[in-house]
């Protein structure tokens, strides 16, 4: 699992750093359930785009939380039958909160959503 996300990230900052030179800033949104949960990015993740893209042009924000159903994460989610449940969307709710807080007054060149949804 851990060597998944290493190659995830090659990828990603692979792609990405092609535009790094003509770009400010860069937001990375982290996601989702167990895998994500686990992930520290400080470790590995913020240090690889931090120098693709220079410390001061990266945001990361990471939300995660193992064991969900899908129907937290969206808002529209319904049942195929039956009652629907009272949650609905509030990991989602949770997520922009800290992603708007991060994000206020400032301008990117580029955002990335990272998602485990296992």
């Amino acid at each position: 699992m851990k060597y998944r996300y290493i190659a995830i990230l090659v990828a990603l900052v692979s792609v990405v750093s092609v535009h790094a030179a003509e770009a400010d800033k860069h937001l990375f949104i982290l996601s989702g359930q167990s895998n994500m949960a686990g992930l520290d990015p400080d470790i590995s993740f913020t240090p690889a785009v931090e120098a693709a893209f220079g410390k001061e042009n990266v945001i990361v924000v990471k939300d995660a939380l193992g064991g969900q159903p899908i129907r937290r994460w969206y808002k529209a989610w319904k049942p195929a039958e039956g009652a629907e449940p009272k949650a609905t969307g509030d990991l989602y709710d949770r997520l922009m909160k800290k992603v708007n807080a991060a994000i206020e007054g400032k301008e990117f060149a580029s955002v990335t959503f990272c998602l485990d949804a296992r």
